[in-house]
């Protein structure tokens, strides 16, 4: 919960001065978006340690291979790269970058999940 206030702080005092700014300097008014966007990311960033060890807890209990749980987590941290990013675009009125940007990071996810169908792919094929 204490996580849930930081972010929340942070992300409403950005938003204010991102809405005081955008009048008078809409540039100073998008670094203070981005800034705002970034310290949320740092307040975030502390917690992801405890989402890996649950994932390696995850993965000896179950004695599941970490080559299928490495690529869900860069799955997981390409998808928010991405639309942190995607906003950032959209917000600097860069709607089409930014659809570009969701179209990049798609792609980027399919490509890591190949070598995981492949793999499961294969273990079909040996079963039938």
């Amino acid at each position: 919960m204490n996580l849930l206030l930081k972010i929340v702080g942070v992300g409403f005092v950005a938003v204010f001065l991102f809405l005081i700014l955008k009048k008078d300097k809409p540039e100073i008014a998008l670094v203070t978006s981005i800034c705002g966007g970034v310290l949320i990311l740092l307040v975030v960033a502390s917690s992801i340690g405890e989402i890996v060890s649950l994932f390696s807890m995850i993965s000896n209990k179950t004695q599941t291979s970490a080559s299928f749980l490495k690529p869900l987590l860069k799955i997981v941290a390409i998808a928010y790269i991405t639309e942190f990013c995607s906003s950032i675009a959209e917000d600097a009125g860069c709607k089409t970058i930014a659809n570009k940007i969701v179209l990049g990071g798609k792609v980027v996810i399919l490509l890591i999940c190949v070598p995981v169908l492949k793999t499961l792919f294969e273990l079909l094929l040996s079963v039938l």
